[in-house]
């Protein structure tokens, strides 16, 4: 493992194979900041360049919890209007577009709340058309007894 500092004063921690070549490194700003780890130039506050392997991620979640879709008042879209939509943009409504997603990645706290909405809503389109066919049956039900 080699230490030095860069034109900045970044300070990099750079770690060295058995056989002398560069593995990575990590950039620590002295006066606070941004951590890079396989990059020079980190731009946020922690920054990797390759993938992350975790057992656990924790996102603090400041968009409230999607439970709001189960209120009475709650205006649920029409299917019609999902389908349109849909037609229209070729994605959901309030969900990125791949080319937003490719050229803005994904904050994961905001969409597991998008996720989780659109799942609750499934959940009452479901419930809804359960409704409307028990109602159809029955309604085809009183017109063979009559």
């Amino acid at each position: 493992m080699n230490t030095s500092t860069d034109a900045n004063g970044y300070g990099i921690i750079q770690s060295i194979s058995a056989s002398g070549s560069a593995w990575g490194n990590s950039i620590i700003n002295p006066n606070g900041g941004n951590v890079g780890i396989g990059t020079t130039q980190p731009d946020k506050t922690l920054t990797a360049n390759g993938v992350i392997h975790t057992t656990e991620v924790l996102v603090d979640q400041f968009v409230p919890a999607p439970d709001y879709v189960f209120d009475k008042d709650y205006d649920l879209t029409s299917l019609k209007d999902v389908k349109s939509y849909i037609d229209q943009n070729h994605h959901l409504p309030e969900i990125l577009s791949a080319a937003q997603v490719a050229k803005e990645g994904i904050n994961l706290g905001e969409m597991n709340a998008k996720l989780l909405k659109k799942i609750e809503e499934l959940t009452l389109y479901l419930i809804q058309q359960k409704e409307d066919s028990e109602i159809k049956f029955t309604n085809q039900q009183i017109q063979i007894d009559e």
